[in-house]
Formats: structure tokens, sequence, C-alpha cells
């Protein structure tokens, strides 16, 4: 398995919310209760459920917008932190058009509106059917190459690559989300519409995929790696997936997990193209 990247610091942090889907679902659901400039917000936790309800702001007597937020004294040690939003507006206009590489500059700033283009059409030889069988599970996946994908909480546009996945298990189809519509944002997108989509991105080394996805069964979301296998010339016929449970975010009570594996989805297992 490749060397995982240290997440323990305020980037990683940051770039696992940023690719988690209940994440940015539950950041659309403030924004889109969020009234201009009234603010919306809950706390966040790293145990069971992850989630406070949403609390709405007011205005203070100087104009300016306030928010209040109540937690649980019990769960102070597992607080994770606080998501607010005071926006509540749509997709923005189209501000530049660059390239992944143009990212790599160290004064480079990533703006709102923002296009980063696949340029290179490096992301076009994951495009397809890929599948892997084998212990009695057998896992397909439809990866799909969504032209300026729209992030509604960095709000900028990306190209993007779409996963969605059947899983079969001893015989018994557990999901199959393989033809699930396809996506362009996942702003106002339900939660649970949201788990049936994984979405990727190349690496900063541009050797391998970054992105999340969600074990449905067990309902994890967790970030993920697609690494091809021995590529030549940009082209391959194998991928191996890699599910990584340091970024991960369990969606039912800790009690559901006793004594069930990591993930039910085949983690580290090779796919061989359709």
């Amino acid at each position: 398995m490749p060397t995982l990247p240290n997440l323990n610091t305020p980037c990683a942090d940051l770039t696992a919310k940023s690719n988690n889907t209940e994440f940015q679902s539950k950041m659309t659901e403030l924004s889109q209760d969020a009234a201009g400039f009234y603010e919306t917000g809950r706390v966040m936790y790293k145990t069971s459920p992850s989630y406070d309800p949403k609390v709405s702001g007011g205005v203070d007597s100087n104009g300016n917008s306030t928010l209040e937020l109540p937690y649980d004294p019990v769960r102070i040690p597992n607080i994770t932190g606080f998501m607010h939003c005071h926006l509540n507006r749509m997709d923005l206009p189209l501000l530049r058009t660059l390239s992944i590489q143009d990212t790599y500059d160290i004064d480079f700033d990533l703006k709102e509106g923002d296009y980063l283009k696949d340029t290179q059409n490096q992301l076009n030889s994951y495009i397809g059917t890929w599948k892997y069988e084998g212990n009695g599970k057998t896992l397909i996946l439809r990866i799909q190459k969504i032209e300026m994908f729209y992030n509604g909480i960095s709000e900028n546009y990306r190209d993007k690559l779409l996963i969605t996945y059947k899983y079969i298990k001893n015989g018994n189809t557990l999901v199959d989300n393989l033809n699930a519509p396809i996506i362009t944002t996942f702003k106002n997108i339900e939660s649970e519409t949201g788990k049936k989509y994984g979405t990727f991105g190349l690496s900063r080394n541009e050797s391998f995929l970054t992105g999340s996805l969600t074990d449905i069964p067990l309902n994890i979301l967790t970030n993920a790696e697609i690494h091809p296998t021995n590529p030549t010339n940009g082209t391959f016929t194998k991928i191996k997936i890699y599910y990584n449970g340091m970024i991960s975010t369990r969606g039912n009570p800790d009690s559901f997990y006793v004594g069930k594996p990591t993930f039910e989805l085949p983690n580290s297992v090779e796919l061989i193209k359709q």
C-alpha cells in the first residue's frame, strides 16, 4: 500500500472535510438556510452522531450577524470543530480557467469562480467500468468524467471523476448505484443521495487519484486513493483502490460497528477494466 500523508495537520483535516460528501451536504444545508447575512451553524463531534442539529442566528443592534451555538457539555472532549455559513447564492460565474499545474505555484491563490480544468486530459485514462472478483465478493466501479464539477464550499469548479458502484457478496447484491444519474455538484443534494457518489481528482504528483466515497453497507464515508497498475505512457488496464480508515466518518452509532470489519467493500484490491 502506498505511503499515506501525515493526517494530523490542519491542512490535511481541511482537505479531508472538503472531500467529505456528508460535510459538503451539511454545509450546503446551512448555506441554503442562511438568508444572505444571517448565519447558521452546528457543532461537529468525532463520535456518532457527528453533527448537532443546525442552529440559526440573527442580527444584533448594530446590524451585524450573530450566532450562538449550543453544545452538549458531556461531549466536550469529542468536539472536533464548528461549521457555520452566511452564504446564500447560486453557483458563481466563471472567473478564470486554470490548469492543475497552475496550482503548484507557491503564490497560487484559488479564488471563488475559478475553474481547474484537466487541460492535459490526465483523468481520461480512468474513465470506464472496472471490476474486481475474489473471496466471494464482486466490486464494479463506474468512473465518469464530469467537467466543471462545482464545489459549494470553496465555490469554484474542477474537472472531477464521478464514481458509482455495484457490490455483490456471496451472490447477493448489497449495493447497485452503477446507473445513478450524473450530478455536477453536491449542492442541493440530500445526504442519502450523495452517498451514492464518490468524487476523485489527481494527486499532487499526478500519479494517482485521491478522493472519497461511502462504504454504503457500513455507512462509512472514507477518503480513498486509486492507483494505476503498471501504467505505460499514461494508459493502463488495471487499477488498485485503497480506503483510508484514518480519515473516515462513521454514520451509525458506535454499537453498530462492534464486531464488524473496518470496511465491508473490498480494500487494497485490483480491478480490471472491462
